[in-house]
């Protein structure tokens, strides 16, 4: 559950769905990843 996953799509906003937990939001996944927590994190 609390594993960093990666997802390359498109997110749009959306009007409010009661039964998943009011969720604005939907994605439309073109690929899902798991990453490292150590992938997170990055130098400039």
């Amino acid at each position: 559950m609390y594993q960093p996953i990666l997802i390359e799509g498109v997110l749009k906003k959306t009007p409010p769905v009661k039964d998943v937990y009011n969720s604005i939001y939907e994605v439309s996944a073109e690929s899902i990843k798991d990453i490292d927590m150590e992938d997170l994190y990055y130098e400039d």
